[in-house]
């Protein structure tokens, strides 16, 4: 998953404490949990996508896939 305009901070992954790291992508596997921290500071309407092509679309069909906004003022 990739949030446009923000950099967040990775906490834990499944549980387990993972050390500082600052990302605006990361590569959630399947049954996995990702924790993450982060600072709304840059206020608007913000893309928070999936980085695989197939993430894109529905079975091919467009549009679709996995996209949603993060907005806020």
């Amino acid at each position: 998953m990739h949030l446009h305009g923000h950099d967040f901070k990775v906490v834990s992954i499944d549980a387990f404490a993972q050390p500082e790291s600052f990302r605006d992508t990361i590569n959630i596997a399947p049954g996995t949990r990702w924790d993450v921290e982060l600072s709304a500071n840059n206020l608007g309407i913000w893309p928070l996508v999936g980085t695989k092509p197939f993430h894109a679309s529905n079975n091919g069909e467009t549009p679709g896939g996995m996209m949603t906004r993060f907005i806020y003022q």
